[in-house]
Parts: structure tokens; sequence; C-alpha cells
């Protein structure tokens, strides 16, 4: 690296905790580790403007009012003041601003370019038909304020291939300036054991399914899928983490409730439950590329997907595991099945996700892909200012 820069790291949450599911955290970390200087900056709305934001924001369905919430005017506006005024008392000796998302206004001052980290935008949701909550108007709104956005970034670093296409076409960004940098996994491999040889054969076939919301992440089409795999197998198991009010009373069904990898404890049990399954199943029905699918490749699981969004980038169907359309969940269970019946297959797939997720899902490799762009946005390591 011919000379570091200086970054105002622009995100809604602490961007070396708990921010964007933890993956601004990695990213900051290994800009660092490359050495490069972070700045962070928090743009989350705080008390009382939460409030008032929930109140002008309202509506009774409860779906459109969590969208409206996050995506709405008032909400937009309340962050991009957040960050514009963070970047003021920096006095302008940053060289670039990297915000994650465009859910606010990246802030600027005295010509310093911004770039941004998507991992969705409303083009490609209203082209899926994917954005639940919202109406066409809401989704219409939201994508003009997002089109303007990314117009007048320097660079669009995207999670996934599928997401650069959808900025090319659908907002006629230059290919250029759109780069895929795939991010890694929230999870240290090398901390965990290796997944045993063979399986043992006392414990029953096991399923994992992760993830807070669950009918967008398709836990209702699970369950049902599941009904059927318990008529091939008995003994099958299903083990849901993430939901904190799930209340299963299906035969086979376990909730761990919600297991925070900041606690412990609780990470003990998550690792556990990776541990213990045989495959981690998310047939979700929007999801643009779930960490939960890279974990487990990390820790030598299989995965059965639903194929949209970039599911495909990361689960090779019939390699590293099976994807399979949305709410079919007898094709579903017949995938799951397959697996949990033949441990050799559930094996190789295994094997095989591990190896594409080393090869492909990792965050030193997305720091320096982001890291490389930067110098070259910034003339090859230009002078820093004096600060």
């Amino acid at each position: 690296m011919e000379q570091p820069a200086r970054i105002a790291f622009v995100c809604e949450g602490d961007a070396e905790n708990d921010a964007f599911s933890g993956t601004a955290k990695y990213i900051v970390h290994h800009l660092r580790q490359l050495g490069h200087e972070v700045v962070p900056i928090n743009s989350r709305v705080k008390h009382p403007w939460r409030a008032i934001n929930a109140i002008r924001s309202f509506s009774p369905n409860r779906n459109r009012w969590r969208s409206r919430f996050r995506y709405g005017d008032a909400a937009f506006r309340c962050r991009s003041s957040l960050a514009q005024r963070a970047l003021d008392r920096l006095h302008g000796q940053v060289d670039v601003v990297f915000q994650v998302g465009a859910i606010f206004e990246p802030p600027t001052t005295g010509g310093i370019p911004y770039v941004l980290y998507c991992d969705w935008n409303m083009a490609l949701s209203i082209r899926l038909q994917s954005h639940p909550g919202l109406s066409s108007k809401d989704a219409g709104w939201i994508n003009d304020k997002q089109r303007a956005i990314y117009a007048g970034a320097a660079t669009i670093f995207t999670i996934c291939d599928r997401l650069r296409q959808s900025f090319i076409d659908d907002y006629l960004i230059a290919p250029e300036k759109v780069v895929r940098a795939y991010p890694g996994a929230n999870v240290d491999a090398n901390s965990i054991p290796a997944r045993p040889l063979e399986r043992d054969r006392t414990n029953p076939p096991s399923i994992l399914f992760i993830g807070k919301e669950f009918r967008r992440k398709g836990g209702d089409t699970l369950l049902e899928a599941f009904r059927l795999v318990r008529r091939e197998m008995a003994n099958a198991r299903l083990v849901c983490v993430g939901v904190e009010d799930l209340e299963p009373n299906q035969p086979g069904v376990e909730s761990l409730g919600l297991l925070r990898k900041s606690n412990p404890s609780e990470r003990d049990r998550l690792l556990r439950a990776f541990a213990e399954a045989d495959v981690v199943c998310l047939p979700s029905r929007h999801d643009p590329f779930p960490n939960v699918v890279r974990e487990a490749m990390v820790l030598s699981l299989p995965c059965v997907t639903t194929d949209i969004w970039a599911f495909p980038e990361m689960v090779v169907d019939g390699e590293t595991g099976f994807t399979v359309p949305v709410d079919n969940p007898s094709l579903l269970a017949s995938r799951l099945i397959q697996i949990l019946g033949d441990p050799n297959l559930a094996r190789r797939m295994g094997d095989a996700a591990r190896t594409r997720a080393e090869h492909l899902f990792t965050w030193r490799t997305c720091a320096q892909t982001i890291g490389d762009h930067l110098q070259m946005l910034l003339g090859g390591g230009s002078e820093l200012r004096n600060h």
C-alpha cells in the first residue's frame, strides 16, 4: 500500500460493535489491519427523535409501520443530519467518506468523495416484487431518493454480483464504478473444533433454522416442509434460533430463542446448535445475502435455501447444498430428506461449502478489495490532509 487513507466510516449504529449485523465491525477491523485510519460515525436515531419518527410513520399495518419507520422521510432526514454534524466536527480532515447503505444522505464537505457499501437496493426489490410492508408509492419514493445518492457516489461496493448488475441495469451506473466485494462470515472457524468425519448415529438427524423475522425468512414454509420430513424420518429434529416468541407445538421442533454472539454463554449455545446440525435451512422470501449461510459454509455444513437474490452465489445447487423455489414445501422437504438420509452426501457438500467460503467469503479479501479501490480513487495514495 503506497499511502494509507483516513476514512470516515458512516453507518447506522456502532461500527465497532453491532452495526449492519456485525459486518461493519469486520470491515473496520480489516481496513485498519491494512494500515488505513478509520473514524466511525454513528447515524442511528435515538430518543426522543426515535419516538417522534415512530409516531410520524405510524400505520395500523405492523409491517408497513416497520418499513415506513425505517425508510420514511423523517428517519432519512434525522440520520442525514446526524452524519453531517459528525463529519463537520472532523473539520474535513478525512480523505473519503465510506457509507454503509443509502438510507440517509452521505455527509460531504470540501469536495471529499463518498463511496457506498450496499447489501440491497430498492430497484431490485421492485423488480422482484419483494418490498414487504411498503406500498408501490412508498417504494417509488425510496427508489428516487436512492437513485440520487447512487449517482453521486465515486464507487459503489456491493455484497454480490446480482446486486452489482442491478446498479448497472436499473440505475445506469457505469460498470467500472460498481465493485463486488463479497463479505466474509461473522464466525472464526479456527476457534471451533472440526466436524467429526462420521455423524454420531445416536443423535437424531437435525435441521437448523436461524432468523429473527420468521415469516420473511420462510420459517412457516419450513414448518410445513418439516411435517413431510417427519413422515419419512420420525426422529428428525428442527431447531429454530432467533425467534423470541416462537412457541413450537409441532413434534420435533425446538426453539432456542434469540442467541446473541456478544453474550459468551449464548454464543456457545449457538455454536453448539451449528455443531449438532446436519443441514442449515433458510427458505427466505426476501433476503439479499444472509450471513447465516456463510457461517454455515465456514462450519462445513450444507445449506438448503431458496433460489432468490444472491443465494445461488453462495449455495451451488447440488454441490454445496440445494436451492429451491420460494414457498415450495414439498421440494424443500425432499431436499432436506436427501441430505439427512445420506451422511456421505452431507459430508461432501459440507466440505465443498467450506472450500467455497474460504475461497470467496473472507473479510480480509473484502477489505483488500475495498482498500485497493480506495487507493485508485485517491490517486494511488494521495497525501493525507494535516490532522
